[in-house]
């Protein structure tokens, strides 16, 4: 049987994998990025992010914002504490819905 070399994205998947199959310990406190599209429009993502946060009486504190080198991206950086993981669920569910989310992590 050959061995196949597995390429860094596979080795990234397994590692994805293997982080979701461990158990979260709520309440839980860590920092989530936050990356969007449209740099000018940062009042409004923030604004945004904001109203997430308050509607599910999530504790959020701005740490960073940043742009990206070429200037098309912005990304902040919150620490956000976590009660359930249903309130985790539900926050990330209401970051889908904000115009301009590349992606949240």
């Amino acid at each position: 049987m050959k061995k196949h070399k597995l390429n860094g994205n596979q080795k990234k998947d397994q590692a994805s994998a293997a982080m979701n199959q461990e158990e979260l310990k709520f309440p839980i406190s860590y920092h989530l990025k936050a990356i969007f599209i449209l740099p000018e429009k940062k009042e409004f993502y923030m604004d945004e992010l904001a109203k997430a946060f308050d509607s599910l009486l999530i504790e959020h504190k701005l740490q960073n914002e940043k742009f990206s080198k070429k200037g098309n991206y912005v990304s902040f950086t919150y620490l956000v504490h976590l009660d359930n993981r249903v309130q985790m669920e539900k926050m990330y569910e209401a970051l889908k819905m904000i115009e301009g989310l590349k992606f949240a992590l």
